[in-house]
């Protein structure tokens, strides 16, 4: 499940922002590992969630929040 999240963030982020993402990432598949061990902390994954699922937040905004917590 959290695997299936991370992937979902991840891809959000690569879609959000291509080339911050590219100049600052390696490996994709290491970003959804890094996301995945932030989520197994239940108040990341409740506050990633809320993010994910606010439909009032823009992209620009889901995309700054998900940075924030995540550190990413």
């Amino acid at each position: 499940m959290l695997k299936g999240i991370a992937r979902k963030v991840e891809e959000f982020i690569y879609e959000f922002d291509t080339y911050e993402y590219r100049d600052n990432y390696d490996s994709r598949e290491f970003v959804v590992e890094e996301i995945k061990n932030q989520l197994e902390d239940p108040n990341t994954l409740r506050q990633t969630l809320e993010i994910l699922c606010n439909e009032e937040l823009t992209e620009e905004e889901m995309f700054n929040r998900l940075g924030e917590i995540l550190k990413i």
